[in-house]
């Protein structure tokens, strides 16, 4: 420290100048010591917040993409890859006005008569396509709404049965789905979205031919059909995959009965019957069982003749 009277320099620790005797200023020792003290503190928060471990609010929303349904030859149903988050606000209003005006648009462009649902999606069964809306961010589904009264979200107590066409469309910052089928909206969170559209998957394993269709010829007679004696019916046509089977068979007059039948556990629950395998299968049973492949539906007709045996009329 500088002694301000005679200009000598003295040590910094002491109040009184060695060499004249006149007080030093302590103040500035003061004030220099509360500067380095502040650059300390600047260093020292700044070290911290560039070298702290990530809070969860840095981390990137996980990808979570909406299911797609199975490649087909003619048409390729929507799919969305956006990311998704916490399930936000009830969706806004805005996009209920585009849902409804797609709607409106593919009630007027189709009348569903020839319409499938496809791995959840709407497919007119008569070109082979899915038919999408001209907006594609709106994505067109065919289900019964009594499947998504399944999640809490969507806020259904007791829809009406039978396929609907429902629109979904993206909604909100977080990305979860509105929904709407004429007067009922809604939200549903896309995982609930994702495991809705696996639920309705016609993907059930390869479909084969078997060779032996005894056990579930039995199967059938065990529910009260093929009276009086099932060993006078024989199977015309049986397809399977690893969840469902279709049988036609024929009794002792010629006539074709047919069968859709799940494949359980133990063996065989009976799910449709009373329909024609000729005619209007396809629709018929989809309407029951929307994820029945209909792929396993015979592409020619079924025709055989009175009195004919099981090795006569099977084949492979």
């Amino acid at each position: 420290m500088i002694c301000r009277k005679c200009k000598t320099a003295s040590r910094g620790d002491t109040r009184e100048c060695p060499y004249c005797g006149a007080a030093l200023n302590a103040g500035a020792a003061l004030w220099a010591l509360g500067i380095v003290t502040v650059v300390s503190i600047v260093l020292v928060s700044g070290l911290f917040f560039l070298f702290r471990p990530p809070f969860a609010e840095d981390k990137a929303a996980p990808e979570l993409s909406v299911v797609s349904a199975s490649a087909n030859p003619t048409g390729t149903p929507p799919a969305s890859g956006e990311p998704d988050g916490v399930p936000g606000e009830p969706a806004e209003p805005d996009v209920y006005d585009k849902l409804s005006a797609v709607f409106k648009e593919l009630s007027e462009r189709s009348t569903f008569a020839n319409c499938l649902s496809k791995n959840g999606f709407l497919f007119d069964a008569a070109l082979g396509v899915y038919i999408t809306p001209d907006d594609v961010s709106v994505y067109a589904l065919y289900l019964p709404l009594t499947a998504l009264a399944g999640y809490r979200e969507a806020g259904l107590a007791a829809p009406p049965r039978g396929l609907k066409l429902i629109v979904v469309a993206e909604s909100g910052e977080y990305g979860h789905m509105a929904y709407l089928s004429g007067d009922i909206r809604g939200i549903l969170y896309r995982e609930s979205l994702n495991a809705l559209l696996a639920s309705f998957s016609w993907d059930h394993g390869q479909i084969t031919r078997p060779a032996d269709a005894s056990a579930i010829i039995s199967a059938i007679a065990d529910y009260g059909y093929l009276a009086p004696d099932p060993s006078g019916y024989a199977p015309l046509y049986v397809a399977r995959d690893d969840k469902y089977v279709l049988a036609a068979i024929s009794g002792p007059d010629g006539a074709i009965e047919s069968f859709v039948l799940e494949i359980t556990d133990d063996g065989y629950a009976l799910s449709a019957d009373g329909f024609d395998v000729n005619a209007g299968a396809a629709m018929t049973i989809n309407g029951l069982l929307p994820d029945f492949n209909a792929a396993m539906i015979p592409s020619a007709a079924v025709t055989p003749a009175p009195g004919v045996t099981e090795e006569a009329t099977y084949a492979e």
